[in-house]
C-alpha cells in the first residue's frame, strides 16, 4: 500500500518509567525531562537495550491542546519523583510503520490509519489514561545515535487486533 513500510508485528509488555508534559512544546520539554533523568541513571545503555518510546495524550477529545507521555524501557520499577513515574507498555499487536522522520510523521500517520482502514485488522480503541485520551507510540529508533531531532527516524506503532 504506497511507499511507507507498514508490517503487523507482535510486542511483549514493556516495563518502563515515564514523564507526562502538557506545556507549548511538549515533546521537547518531556525529552529533557526524562533524559536528565536517564543520564543521572546510567541510561539509556545499549547493554540494557534501552528503548524510548512516546505518545501524544489529548485532555480533551479535542486534538488540541495535546500533552506528550515519554517512555524509556527498565529492567525494574524505580523510586518515583514527581516528573518520573513507573509504567507499562501493553503488549500485543502493532501495526508499525517503520522509519519516518519528524518531518514525515505529518503524513505517516494518516498513512497508517488509512492503511489499517484497508488493512485485515482494526485499532483496539483509544484509551482514556490518567493524562487524557491515548493511542499510538512513536519509537524513535536512532536513541544511541548522535543526530538532530530532524535527522532521526522513527517507528510509529497503532494497537490493532483482527477485525470480527
Amino acid at each position: 500500500m504506497g511507499e511507507w513500510d507498514i508490517q503487523v508485528e507482535y510486542h511483549g509488555p514493556l516495563l518502563t518509567v515515564y514523564t507526562h508534559v502538557l506545556s507549548e512544546t511538549p515533546e521537547e520539554d518531556a525529552t529533557e525531562i526524562i533524559m536528565k533523568w536517564a543520564q543521572q541513571n546510567g541510561l539509556p545503555s545499549r547493554e540494557k537495550n534501552t528503548r524510548m518510546l512516546g505518545r501524544n495524550t489529548y485532555p480533551t477529545e479535542k486534538p488540541e491542546p495535546h500533552g506528550y507521555m515519554l517512555f524509556l524501557t527498565v529492567d525494574e520499577p524505580i523510586e518515583e519523583t514527581l516528573e518520573i513515574k513507573n509504567g507499562e507498555i501493553p503488549g500485543g499487536y502493532y501495526a508499525v510503520l517503520r522509519h519516518s522522520t519528524i518531518s514525515e510523521m505529518s503524513k505517516a500517520w494518516p498513512a497508517l490509519w488509512k492503511w489499517l482502514e484497508e488493512s485485515e485488522y482494526s485499532h483496539t480503541g483509544w484509551i482514556k489514561g490518567e493524562h487524557g485520551w491515548e493511542s499510538g507510540l512513536e519509537e524513535n529508533i536512532n536513541l544511541y545515535d548522535d543526530l538532530s531531532p530532524a535527522e532521526c527516524k522513527f517507528n510509529l506503532m497503532i494497537p490493532v487486533k483482527n477485525k470480527p
